[in-house]
C-alpha cells in the first residue's frame, strides 16, 4: 500500500467507483457521499462498474497540508537529495521522512503523526483530503 492510499484510509475517504470498459463515469458530491452514474454508451450488462479509485492527490490538496503542517510545528523543511534520488520532509517536532516521491514523502509525514492529532486536526486533514 502506498502512503497516499493510507492517507485516505486514515481519513476515512472512500474510494470512487469507475466504469471498468469506458472510464466514462460521472461523479460528484451529493448529502456528503459519493454518487456515480455511468455515462457509458453499452447496456447495463456490458458496463461493469467495479474499480475503485481514490480522489486525486493534487497540487493544491498539498500545498494547504504543507501550510497546515507549518502552522501546526512552526517549521517544515523540504529537502531533495538529488544523487539518492529521495525527499526528506521535517518538522520541529519529528525527524524525516524520506521516499523518493514527494506526495509519498508528505503523504508519509501526515501519517506518521495520524494517531497523535486531535479529533478537530484529522477533522482538518478531512476537510483538504
Amino acid at each position: 500500500m502506498n502512503e497516499i492510499t493510507k492517507l485516505y484510509e486514515n481519513a476515512g475517504i472512500k474510494p470512487l467507483p469507475t466504469c471498468n470498459n469506458c472510464n466514462m463515469l460521472d461523479e460528484y458530491w451529493s448529502n456528503g457521499t459519493y454518487c456515480s452514474t455511468c455515462k457509458c454508451d453499452k447496456d447495463n450488462d456490458e458496463c461493469n462498474i467495479a474499480n475503485y479509485i481514490y480522489p486525486p492527490f493534487t497540487a493544491e490538496k498539498q500545498i494547504y497540508i504543507i501550510k497546515w503542517l507549518s502552522d501546526k510545528d512552526d517549521y517544515i523543511g523540504i529537502h531533495y537529495d538529488k544523487h539518492k534520488g529521495l525527499f526528506n520532509i521535517q518538522t520541529n517536532s519529528s525527524g524525516l521522512y524520506v521516499c523518493n516521491e514527494f506526495e509519498q514523502a508528505l503523504a508519509s509525514r501526515v501519517n506518521f503523526i495520524w494517531q497523535s492529532l486531535t479529533e478537530a486536526e484529522q477533522n482538518e486533514i478531512r476537510n483538504i483530503l
